[in-house]
């Protein structure tokens, strides 16, 4: 199974739980990087009950300014819009929990 769909789950389940304390938003690149189509990607979050706002990049220019070299890519970014980190690969659970908890200062 590629990671980021074995992350998908546990965003949703992690951004269930924060209560709206995070902002979450899943960003499709699948076809700039020869993984399906923009309607696969909705079909994706559909199968997996993915609930978070999604969106899909119109062109690559998200993955040169972000500087994605990965897949998956998660960009952390604080309540100023500043990036606070970046993760190239598989985050597990526990991490994505632990990020929610410091993004959303210390709420769970």
């Amino acid at each position: 199974m590629p990671a980021c769909l074995a992350e998908m789950p546990w965003f949703e389940s992690a951004w269930q739980d924060s209560d709206g304390s995070v902002l979450l938003v899943g960003v499709d690149v699948g076809a700039f990087t020869q993984l399906g189509t923009n309607e696969q990607g909705a079909e994706l979050l559909s199968e997996l009950g993915i609930t978070y706002p999604a969106a899909y990049a119109a062109d690559e220019v998200p993955l040169r300014q972000l500087s994605v070299t990965s897949m998956p890519t998660t960009v952390f970014f604080d309540g100023a819009g500043q990036i606070v980190d970046k993760h190239g690969g598989l985050l597990t659970e526990q991490q994505i929990r632990e990020w929610f908890t410091t993004l959303s200062g210390g709420v769970s």
